[in-house]
């Protein structure tokens, strides 16, 4: 179980870099009339990967408790409830 909410927080994390590229190469596009229907595909993809990104969030809170997950975010190690404890207890949460 460890192993997929790992893999779903790498999935997010790539769904994220790519919806910057994509937003970035939205905003590089010169403003020319004959760009709307690019713009429109690209607006469209923008909408598609937030949403997925919502989804992917959501799966894992659902998967991994939030105080858990900030902790997994930052160390990038899975934590388990007396960890969790112990780190809160030392003043690092």
């Amino acid at each position: 179980m460890e192993e997929i909410k790992k893999k779903i927080i790498e999935a997010r994390e790539m769904v994220e870099y790519g919806s910057s590229d994509l937003y970035s190469g939205l905003e590089g596009l010169p403003n020319y009339r004959a760009n709307e229907s690019s713009r429109d595909y690209l607006s469209n993809a923008e909408s598609y990967i937030v949403d997925a990104m919502d989804m992917l969030d959501n799966i894992v809170e659902e998967l991994i408790p939030s105080k858990q997950l900030d902790v997994y975010m930052k160390t990038n190690k899975p934590v388990d409830d007396g960890a969790l404890e112990l780190k809160r207890l030392q003043g690092l949460l």
